[in-house]
């Protein structure tokens, strides 16, 4: 256990003490099924093979906890964003988690529509979209939203926001971009 004193000379404003943790001299696997969600969260940080299959399984054990755990879809968005930080998974590890994890997947496909859904909602009230270009914009969000989560994953919620708020000419551009790019920050780089 370690402490923390803050204060000054003759005061002290503030003492704790802690527990310090270097999470990269854990195993993930001993944390796989813990009832915590931060550990769930955290395993993505500890030591595990660096194969496909266990990069996948962390990635999946760890979502798996956050279905688990987490009932606010909101938070589970957050949650995975952080795990998405810090365990990027490549094409072909995309393909295993997607074969290995089917119900996730799909659990993770119906929050990314639920939030675009929402996103569309809030255009609405503010007004941004009218008329006819507002159907015509939707249906090329929630197009581009599903083929952007079926090749690189859920979507977080900036790319999400992003899409909600992107011009017909922008969700054009990014239709073509995502047919040769390798990755999601491919299809959204400035030119």
């Amino acid at each position: 256990e370690e402490g923390l004193s803050l204060g000054g000379d003759h005061v002290t404003t503030l003492q704790f003490g802690f527990l310090r943790c270097h999470l990269p001299d854990l195993r993930a696997a001993d944390y796989a099924h813990s009832a915590n969600i931060a550990v769930r969260i955290l395993t993505a940080l500890m030591d595990y093979p660096n194969t496909p299959e266990a990069r996948v399984r962390v990635y999946g054990q760890a979502w798996q906890g956050l279905l688990a755990l987490e009932p606010d879809p909101d938070q589970l968005f957050k949650y995975l964003g952080i795990i998405q930080t810090y365990l990027k998974l490549n094409a072909a590890e995309r393909q295993l988690y997607n074969r290995l994890y089917p119900q996730e997947k799909r659990r993770m496909n119906q929050l990314a529509e639920r939030l675009i859904r929402r996103g569309r909602q809030e255009g609405r009230r503010k007004g941004r979209q009218e008329g006819r270009q507002e159907g015509v914009l939707d249906g090329r969000q929630q197009t581009l939203a599903e083929q952007l989560a079926e090749r690189f994953g859920p979507l977080d919620e900036a790319v999400t926001r992003r899409l909600a708020s992107a011009s017909l000419d922008e969700l054009k551009l990014w239709s073509r971009r995502i047919l040769s790019a390798q990755t999601l920050d491919e299809v959204f780089q400035l030119q």
